[in-house]
Formats: C-alpha cells, sequence, structure tokens
C-alpha cells in the first residue's frame, strides 16, 4: 500500500466500526478468509503445478497469484483516490502488471498487503464508502461497490486456482470423469501441458 494512501478514521485513529458493504456475508470477512484459502491451496500444490497453464489460453497459478498481487496494489491506490476525493474524480490509470514472480514470493506479498488493505478498510465509515470514481468503462462507482467487487475478484481467482490444481488431477480418477466436466475442456489430452514462463497476466480496466 502505498504511503500517500491517507489513513481514514475517527479524529482520535480508532476505527469506526466494520466496513460491511454487501448483503450476506460481509465483503471484509471473505477478503479475510481468502488471506488463508489461497496460502492453503497454492501451498498444497506442487511446484511443477504451480508453473504448469492448464490450457494453453489459461493463466498458472503463478500467473495468478502474481495477478492478485497486482490487483491488491491496483485497488489500494483506486480506493484511495475514492476516498480522498468528494467530487467523483476519474479513476487512476491502470498500470501495466509487472511480469510474474515466484509463486511463493508473490503469495507472501499478497498476504502482507492483503492485511495491510483489512486494516486500512477497518477505519472506514458510511460517508466515505459513499464516495465513488468514474470509470471510462463502467462508469460511477462507488468505494462501497468497489470493495464488493474486490471480494468478489478474490472469489473469481480461487475458483481459477482451484481449476488448475483439479486439471492435474482429473487425468488420474478413472472412470469417474464421467461424474465431473473437464475442468478446462481446452487442455490438450485433458491434462496440461504449456508451461507459463513468458506470460504476464492481464490487469484490469479502469
Amino acid at each position: 500500500m502505498s504511503s500517500e494512501m491517507p489513513s481514514i478514521g475517527t479524529p482520535d485513529g480508532t476505527a469506526r466500526g466494520r466496513a460491511r458493504v454487501g448483503s450476506g456475508m460481509a465483503a471484509l470477512d471473505l477478503m479475510r478468509a481468502m488471506r488463508t484459502a489461497v496460502d492453503a491451496v497454492v501451498r498444497s500444490a506442487p511446484a511443477e503445478v504451480l508453473e504448469r497453464r492448464p490450457a494453453p489460453e489459461e493463466w498458472s497459478p503463478r500467473e495468478v497469484v502474481a495477478h492478485l498481487l497486482h490487483v491488491e496494489r491496483l485497488l489500494q491506490e483506486r480506493l484511495g483516490a475514492m476516498i480522498a476525493d468528494p467530487h467523483d474524480a476519474p479513476m487512476p490509470r491502470v498500470a501495466p502488471a509487472p511480469p510474474p514472480g515466484m509463486a511463493l514470493d508473490s503469495l507472501a506479498q499478497w498476504r502482507a498487503e492483503r492485511a495491510r488493505t483489512l486494516a486500512w478498510l477497518n477505519t472506514l465509515g458510511p460517508a466515505e464508502l459513499e464516495r465513488a470514481g468514474i470509470s471510462p468503462r463502467f462508469g460511477r462507482i462507488t468505494a462501497r461497490e468497489q470493495v464488493v467487487e474486490w471480494a468478489y475478484h478474490d472469489l473469481d481467482h480461487l475458483r481459477q486456482l482451484l481449476a488448475a490444481i483439479e486439471t492435474s488431477l482429473y487425468p488420474s480418477i478413472g472412470g469417474y470423469r464421467a461424474l465431473y466436466p473437464a475442468p478446462f475442456p481446452s487442455a490438450p489430452g485433458e491434462t496440461a501441458s504449456a508451461t507459463a514462463n513468458d506470460g504476464a497476466p492481464r490487469t484490469p480496466a479502469g
């Protein structure tokens, strides 16, 4: 998180309560749980699975974790800009993603950034959550909506990580393959063979 990101809280620095921003499970509770879930999934996978693209057009788990790290920092900046400006300013431009690092290094950095994100989000009050930025693609997005999308983005890539690992197991379940659809039908021979050594994660559009 950038050192310039505003620290939002009461004048005495105390938090103003949990930023419960969605219906049902709070987005922050989900984002907190994801810090543990992604860590467990990635650490459980063999090194070769972390490097392997489950299908030619899909990301490897290493690339997914690098993308999560890039987006964590991107959304810290984007939400910070929304909170700092009450006048619906344009969202900051999306910086290009750096080349993906090693999976476990990116994972450790993402976990650290997520802890900082959660500590900051817990200080936001209702007024800050109603501030907004203008996306050239999606229009006016409130801070509240951005936090919920952040949690949804986590789930989207957790599904991607799980499917990549499923692909490594699918050829070995015998006749039970009739019970389950292939995780990635386009995977060569229903198994992953393309490695991801030079692909860079895509960046979300502003």
